[in-house]
């Protein structure tokens, strides 16, 4: 009990440095994992939207594999086909956004779409990413079947 006594102050202070590392510590430790955490559920967020994609795909397959040519002459399918377009550009945006790993798996499905993006020149994407996919497959118009 003496030995406490006599130490007493040294062993407060080593309590305080021993707190004060351990504050430092999660200081460091909760936004690291709360980046990772956020990473996480971003990249299980573009999976769900890409599974969606495949699945709108699948049950859809004629807007999968267009013939732009003949959707273009029925009012009602076109606008069908742009939101299945809209979807399409949306995944690329989010899916993209996670990894660029995407890229090529998002220029594959958009490059069954050179119809609808050499025939028309709307505002399609709001991101770079997006942009610069919409941009590559637009560079293959002048090799791309006119409807005309």
């Amino acid at each position: 009990m003496n030995w406490l006594n006599r130490n007493a102050s040294a062993i407060e202070a080593l309590g305080t440095i021993t707190t004060a590392l351990v504050a430092l510590a999660a200081l460091i430790a909760i936004p690291w994992q709360m980046r990772a955490s956020a990473a996480l559920q971003a990249a299980q967020s573009a999976r769900d939207i890409y599974r969606e994609f495949v699945a709108l795909s699948v049950n859809k397959p004629g807007f999968a594999d267009p013939d732009y040519c003949a959707i273009k002459t029925d009012p009602l399918r076109l606008t069908a086909y742009s939101y299945y377009m809209e979807y399409l550009l949306y995944t690329a945006e989010r899916v993209t956004a996670v990894s660029d790993t995407w890229i090529p798996v998002m220029q594959s499905h958009l490059s069954q779409h050179h119809g609808i993006l050499c025939d028309t020149h709307e505002g399609y994407a709001d991101t770079a990413p997006v942009a610069a996919l919409i941009a590559s497959q637009r560079a293959q118009c002048a090799a791309a079947t006119s409807c005309d």
